[in-house]
């Protein structure tokens, strides 16, 4: 029997594999409200280039990679880079990009980021973007914790994740 959270993930994978099978992100019409919150995303683009040094890196919900391989240029930076995304269609997007640009230190994953797979203690840095709203918090962050080495870094910024629109679309 599957419980209520499971179905939650469920829908959330079918969604995003749906959105990443086609050829437009059918949320390009949504840019006029992203380049409001430009100012606060291109700080968090500066911390994590900054904290990614030699680093190892856990991009917390990947999407195709785009953000960590061709905005941030994150392999270039850090030791390693992983990502994460419950799209698989998203994961093998983002692992041809790595190879097509030679990343050989950044791999992608398909992973339910409230229950991952990795050792305890294991990255420098773990960081999202627009993210947390898809996830149970309590699980989620115990999870972020419990990854991260002593010392290490969590950076999400989460710009419309209390949006009543967003969230009844949910």
């Amino acid at each position: 029997m599957h419980s209520e959270r499971d179905e939650i993930v469920s829908r959330e994978r079918e969604f995003h594999n749906l959105r990443f099978s086609q050829e437009e992100d059918p949320r390009g019409s949504l840019d006029k409200w992203y380049r409001t919150i430009r100012h606060g995303a291109e700080r968090q683009d500066e911390q994590i280039k900054r904290l990614s040094k030699n680093a190892d890196v856990l991009e917390y919900g990947c999407s195709d990679g785009g953000w960590s391989l061709h905005s941030l240029h994150l392999p270039d930076l850090c030791r390693s880079l992983t990502g994460i995304d419950i799209s698989d269609v998203a994961v093998n997007k983002a692992n041809e990009r790595a190879s097509t640009l030679g990343s050989t230190n950044a791999t992608f994953l398909a992973m339910n980021a409230e229950a991952m797979s990795f050792e305890d203690n294991k990255f420098d840095l773990v960081y999202g973007r627009g993210i947390i709203h898809h996830l149970d918090l309590d699980r989620c962050f115990s999870d972020v914790v419990r990854v991260l080495k002593p010392n290490g870094v969590a950076s999400f910024y989460e710009p419309m994740g209390h949006n009543p629109l967003l969230n009844a679309y949910r």
